[in-house]
């Protein structure tokens, strides 16, 4: 799955449970600008980045080899 569709899906879950961007940015400790980058493709986070957002949105990401 493309990471920003997990993105977009994480934030909307936060928007769910009344929070904003910039609360999630202050959760997990990424600049709600540089969010908006990711979102935007101008650029991609690393992994540890995009699961400490998708935590702070109150989801988690689960990887496994395969």
């Amino acid at each position: 799955m493309e990471y920003k569709k997990l993105l977009r899906e994480a934030l909307d879950h936060a928007k769910l449970r009344g929070l904003r961007l910039i609360d999630v940015a202050k959760k997990s400790g990424v600049s709600h600008v540089t969010i908006s980058y990711w979102l935007n493709g101008t650029s991609v986070p690393t992994i540890l980045n995009l699961a400490a957002v998708i935590n702070a949105c109150g989801k988690q990401l689960k990887l496994r080899m395969i």
